[in-house]
């Protein structure tokens, strides 16, 4: 069985503060794909960042694409999320595709973060397709939105569109 292959990029306003997205590994038999992202401090004093949750990616169901998937991070449910409500499976399911176990809905917090100057934040990302979604992984573009927001020397900046696009092509 072939596994399609993932490509990560993203946007985000020309300021002192960058963004990043990378595949870390494809989809195998074994494993879902893992795509990480990153928000970095390139201002010279450090910044208290606000996201949704979970940081510092939070718009986790995508807002376009011939199917809905979202990204899912293993670091945040393992450690947040309520045992009968994991969405990560261990296996793809029969068809080889990697399904979430339930609907996901999302999180409604928020949580602060301070990155030193130069640092970067990360956090990985698991993509997976709804339960309910008979497609895997159709080929096609699919786009994401978050919002980013920081606070300097008491004052307030943003908040910022942050744009994720994963393109997803047949192997």
């Amino acid at each position: 069985m072939s596994f399609p292959t993932i490509e990560a990029d993203d946007a985000f306003p020309d300021c002192d503060v960058s963004t990043s997205a990378s595949v870390e590994s494809q989809m195998s038999p074994d494993s879902p794909a893992l795509v990480e992202l990153c928000v970095r401090n390139e201002a010279s004093s450090s910044r208290r960042f606000t996201f949704g949750t979970p940081p510092p990616f939070h718009g986790m169901k995508n807002e376009s694409g011939l199917a809905e998937l979202f990204i899912i991070p293993p670091e945040y449910e393992e450690n947040h999320a309520p045992k009968e409500h994991l969405l990560i499976p261990d296996s793809p399911e029969a068809d080889g595709c990697w399904r979430a176990h339930t609907r996901f809905v999302g999180y409604d917090t928020t949580r602060g973060v301070t990155i030193d100057p130069g640092e970067a934040f990360c956090t990985e990302y698991v993509p997976l397709m709804q339960p309910r979604e008979q497609r895997c992984f159709p080929s096609g573009t699919y786009e994401f939105e978050s919002r980013v927001r920081w606070r300097e020397d008491g004052e307030w900046f943003g908040p910022h569109d942050w744009e994720l696009e994963l393109t997803v092509e047949e192997s």
